[in-house]
């Protein structure tokens, strides 16, 4: 089965939550993982300056999922979450592209 993990996924995989590391061992195992590109900004904006290591680190990481872009149609979907629940806007958009391309679990 194919579908999109979040954010808080792969920074506490990065933090060293076992409990996330765990959860990711265990989901590429039972189909494909994809993450937003909206996540791989995420992640990176969170990434300490000067850190090489950490930025090489989290680009392995990231090389193991499949990236879902943004398009039109999620990126209107996702001002509309915004809008109608109040949701910030990249996880609005982040849902939004789970939802247009059936990546939901």
């Amino acid at each position: 089965m194919d579908w999109l993990v979040d954010t808080n996924i792969l920074i506490d995989h990065l933090r060293g939550v076992s409990k996330a590391t765990t959860f990711l061992r265990q989901s590429r195992s039972s189909g494909t993982l994809w993450i937003s590109a909206i996540t791989v900004a995420e992640v990176f904006a969170g990434q300490k300056t000067g850190q090489s290591k950490e930025a090489a680190k989290i680009s392995r990481l990231l090389n193991l999922f499949r990236i879902a872009y943004l398009d039109g149609v999620a990126a209107r979907l996702g001002g509309e979450i915004t809008r109608d629940y109040g949701t910030a806007l990249p996880d609005a958009l982040i849902a939004a592209t789970a939802i247009h391309k059936g990546l939901l679990r």
